[in-house]
This record gives C-alpha cells, structure tokens and sequence, in this order.
C-alpha cells in the first residue's frame, strides 16, 4: 500500500482566497526551510568528511614520522655497535665493510637482532 495524503478544502468566498494564499505561503515557508536544512546538512557533512580526510592525512603522516624514525634509530644503533666491534678488535676498513656485510646477512638468518649480533662480536673482539 503506497503512502499517500489526500487533503480537501471546502472554501467559499473571499475566504478561500485569503486560505489559499496563507496555504500558498506555508508551502513555501516550508520548502525554504526544508532548502536551508539540507543545505546546511549538507556542508555539515562535507566539514565533518573534509576533517575526516584531514585527521587521516595527520595520523599516516605520524605512523610514517615514526616509522622513519625507528627505521634511522635502528641504523644508528647498528653503526655503534658497528663502530664498537671496529674499535676493540683494530678492524681495518674492509674488514669493518665485511663484518657489515656479513652481521646484515645474519641477522637475516638468525632469530636475533643485529644489535645483540654485533654486542657478541664486541665481546669477541675484546
């Protein structure tokens, strides 16, 4: 069953002129209103997506900030204990190229993190 409105007016006179014309006005009234709220619905919607595409600019931006981040620390970390091996063993620079070389390839290989790998070789070396 469709929904529908059925409406019936039964004017006479100068009345029914003056009832149309305030109906008339209502309608309008009412679509004026109706185009207000979707409009302002409708940058409502398009603030809030626009934020939303903003807040998840800002947070992919953070994770590669940090991400970057760990990944330098991480370089960092192995340069000294790179540096630390070079030193207390007397490496010359293409054996400190090669023990590079052959931590990185290790670390692929055995469960362990090339920092603990290169703590071991300083202990070695000493």
């Amino acid at each position: 069953m469709a929904n529908s409105i059925n409406v019936s007016l039964n004017l006479e006179g100068k009345d029914a002129l003056s009832t149309i014309a305030l109906l008339e006005k209502g309608i309008k009234d009412f679509g004026d209103q109706t185009k207000k709220s979707v409009t302002t619905a409708d940058r409502a919607f398009a603030s809030f997506a626009g934020n939303l595409a903003a807040t998840g600019v800002a947070k992919s931006i953070g994770f590669l900030k940090d991400q970057i981040g760990a990944s330098f620390d991480s370089f960092v970390q192995f340069e000294r204990g790179l540096i630390n091996v070079t030193k207390t063993a007397n490496l010359t620079e293409q054996e400190t190229a090669d023990l590079s070389k052959a931590m990185l390839q290790l670390s692929r290989e055995v469960p362990a993190a090339t920092e603990e790998l290169l703590g071991i070789a300083t202990v070695a070396g000493q």
